[in-house]
């Protein structure tokens, strides 16, 4: 039975990893490295994902009104350069063996972003939860408020409330374009048991909550949404004390 079941799940597994891969996305790393570096609210960053894989944030400084934009781009995964758009012939700060370096990983659930300077040899390092990436509320972007709404909607109604909607984002925008929803619980009947990968009958049980948890979040509401929006995924997780215990990948 355990070999069907890797059988199915063949083709979905690649995509389930590729929603994994971040959670964090660039827009939110770049929007921590600022207020890390430029001690600016996040509240008040917006940030857009750019075609070349960077990502400029923009915010309005409340004291005078006068608007200041930068990029921010990761090159290998880990270190961070930044753009000052401010200033005539910027240069990507941060990609030299003398600038400062900024670099970022996430563990257990929090993003950390880390400088260090060469010339004093000195670091510091500050930690970022999901919770200081909320999405606006006020946001006219069409694509977020259906998948905020839609998030909570889910919410509310998979066994009778209990999980939490928490944030919808980009994932990556190719090759596949990617968005995940995330959801929090601490429901014991929806957690899975880390015993499955050495017993049939629990894995078992593990798939089957997996299964139900993606029909009800695979609707055709949200693939109808997908086809106009020209989504590939949209992958709905549900979280307890930072790990996963469900994932559903919903493909256009």
């Amino acid at each position: 039975m355990k070999h069907m079941i890797f059988g199915a799940l063949f083709f979905v597994m690649p995509l389930q990893l590729l929603a994994a891969e971040s959670e964090y996305p660039m827009t939110d790393v770049c929007r921590a490295t600022l207020n890390d570096m430029l001690n600016r609210d996040l509240s008040i960053m917006n940030a857009t994902q750019i075609e070349d894989g960077s990502v400029r944030v923009q915010y309005t400084r409340l004291q005078d009104g006068k608007l200041f934009s930068y990029r921010c781009r990761s090159t290998d995964g880990s270190t961070i350069g930044i753009l000052d758009e401010n200033i005539s012939g910027p240069r990507w700060y941060g990609e030299l063996p003398d600038d400062i370096q900024r670099s970022y990983r996430i563990k257990d659930g929090k993003l950390i972003i880390r400088s260090f300077s060469p010339l004093s040899e000195t670091s510091s390092e500050k930690v970022y939860s999901p919770a200081e990436f909320p999405l606006k509320k006020n946001s006219k972007d069409t694509l977020s408020n259906f998948l905020r709404i839609y998030g909570s909607s889910v919410a509310k109604n998979y066994l009778g409330g209990k999980l939490k909607f928490t944030r919808a984002y980009q994932v990556v925008q190719k090759p596949l374009n990617s968005y995940r929803l995330d959801f929090e619980t601490s429901a014991k009947e929806l957690l899975s048991n880390p015993a499955g990968s050495e017993n049939d009958d629990i894995y078992n049980a593990n798939f089957k909550k997996t299964e139900a948890w993606e029909n009800a979040f695979c609707t055709l509401e949200l693939k109808k949404f997908m086809q106009e929006k020209n989504i590939d995924m949209v992958s709905g997780f549900i979280i307890s004390k930072g790990k996963n215990q469900s994932i559903a990948a919903c493909l256009k």
